[in-house]
């Protein structure tokens, strides 16, 4: 787990070097779902005057796992496997991050990813055992329609809902499974280090949710510039999705992942005049709009509904959310 030339110091050496690595390692994490408002919530926070976020998602303790990271592991141009959790190199990149935090500031991070791996868990553990982490869930069935969308902006379906849940079951089904991954940091943490937030409450009522956790992070209950829900990482739609789904295909060699530009060294996969000007051509012809122009099949809608009803079953107790009123099926 840590650089090798740890291993030849002594044990007291090697416990400076390791703090030393974490000084920076924040107070709290926004640690997920995907697609349950936690950009929204990072935005919120992030104009607390005793609160302190770096920009974007970080995922420093979920870099180097293949299942939630494939654009940054499996990067050819940067090196597969290049950036290693723990290394000198992340360490100081990290760290970076934080700097512009000012003396006596809660510090945080949002990485949707770690609540989906199990490494990411234990790594926090491991350097920051009285961590808060802050998890929303949302219904399980608009969470994924809602990943399947964004991951269609990114160039990463292209197949129908159906066809890429038979291609790639994992990739959407996983992120929903909520009790499983919430029983990782169970298993590391006490309870009461954890805060749960029910995405369709926090629409209806931030203010309260803001409230509540303020006071669970120990900072000043204070008023926000504003207690609309802003429209971050909203999801939109393309006018034709097959138009779309073809356009991925076309550029299927060509994905990555743009939110890790601040990678030291990360090599984003340079495009083509010819890509250049059929992507400015198909955003043309195909615009974004906020109302979804595909419709969903209810058998597979009521499946996906009983499928996750039956995963995450327990997760109300886990929590003490109020599912049944929200969700389909519950």
């Amino acid at each position: 787990m840590f650089p090798t030339d740890y291993t030849q110091t002594s044990p007291k050496a090697f416990e400076v070097k390791v703090k030393m690595a974490f000084h920076k390692a924040p107070d709290f994490f926004i640690a997920g779902a995907m697609k349950c408002g936690t950009t929204t919530l990072h935005v919120f926070l992030s104009t607390h005057p005793q609160i302190f976020i770096p920009k974007g998602e970080v995922k420093y303790f979920a870099i180097d796992d293949p299942i939630q990271q494939p654009e940054i592991t499996f990067n050819e141009p940067s090196g597969f496997g290049r950036y290693k959790y723990n290394s000198s190199e992340l360490n100081s990149w990290y760290s970076q991050k934080f700097e512009a935090a000012e003396d006596g500031v809660l510090t945080g991070e949002d990485s949707p990813a770690y609540l989906a791996s199990p490494q990411a868990a234990a790594r926090i553990r491991d350097c920051r055992p009285d961590a808060k982490f802050i998890f929303c869930f949302r219904d399980p069935v608009k969470r994924l329609l809602s990943q399947y969308w964004h991951q269609m902006l990114r160039g990463r379906v292209l197949y129908s809902l159906a066809d890429e849940l038979r291609a790639h079951p994992n990739e959407l089904l996983n992120r929903s499974y909520y009790r499983d991954q919430l029983q990782y940091y169970l298993d590391q943490f006490p309870p009461e280090q954890f805060f749960f937030i029910l995405f369709e409450e926090f629409v209806d009522n931030p203010s309260r949710i803001l409230h509540d956790l303020s006071h669970f992070l120990g900072v000043e209950v204070v008023d926000f510039p504003s207690l609309e829900i802003p429209k971050v990482n909203q999801t939109t739609y393309h006018r034709f999705p097959k138009l779309r789904r073809f356009h991925n295909w076309l550029n299927r060699n060509r994905t990555s992942n743009q939110d890790q530009r601040s990678l030291p060294g990360y090599a984003i996969h340079r495009q083509s005049f010819l890509t250049r000007l059929w992507r400015h051509l198909h955003y043309r012809i195909n615009p974004t709009q906020p109302n979804c122009p595909e419709s969903i099949s209810e058998e597979l809608v009521e499946f996906l509904a009983e499928h996750f009803r039956e995963r995450n079953s327990g997760l109300e107790e886990m929590t003490g959310l109020n599912l049944k009123d929200h969700w389909l099926g519950w």
